[in-house]
């Protein structure tokens, strides 16, 4: 009767995670063993284990300097009354301090010009920038910046960022 009702939540809420059900039961019903007994169901649902990716073993990014590692991102199309804007987002992996600067677009001038105010400018250089390889950061204009700064500019896949260590 028990992994009944937790197959029959588990696959109406969409396959949802260990977590999730817990919080579902606790409310309602409880039972001896009944983490194990979630934990157990959800790691051996067929549905969960295709969609699921492969395990990647993560490491942090550290740095043991001030201005060692910067990472820059961009979040948008954000819609406002008038425009449509992004968000460039700078963060410092020494200090895990997080700088954002609002953008009209994502031409790769403004967004050099914004990295430039937001980080080199405001922090100083730099040793490495570490970005995802959309076009905004891939291009011979971040090329020379970095060249011309000393930066060692790292460009990398979405889910190689997350095997990245310095």
């Amino acid at each position: 009767m028990r992994s009944e009702l937790i197959k029959k939540n588990h696959d109406a809420s969409g396959h949802s995670s260990k977590s999730y059900l817990k919080f579902f039961f606790i409310a309602s019903y409880e039972w001896l063993n009944m983490n194990n007994d979630i934990k157990n169901y959800v790691i051996t649902c067929m549905a969960c284990a295709k969609s699921r990716g492969p395990w990647i073993n993560t490491k942090h990014i550290t740095t043991k300097s001030n201005n060692g590692i910067r990472e820059v991102d961009l979040i948008g199309r954000i819609t406002t009354k008038n425009k449509s804007k992004c968000l460039l987002v700078g963060i410092d992996r020494f200090t895990k301090r997080i700088e954002t600067r609002v953008i009209p677009d994502k031409r790769v001038g403004t967004i050099l010009k914004r990295i430039s105010d937001l980080i080199l400018d405001k922090h100083g250089t730099p040793v490495k920038v570490i970005s995802v390889r959309g076009r905004e950061f891939r291009n011979r204009k971040a090329e020379l910046l970095a060249e011309e700064k000393g930066i060692q500019w790292v460009s990398l896949r979405l889910r190689a960022t997350k095997q990245l260590a310095a």
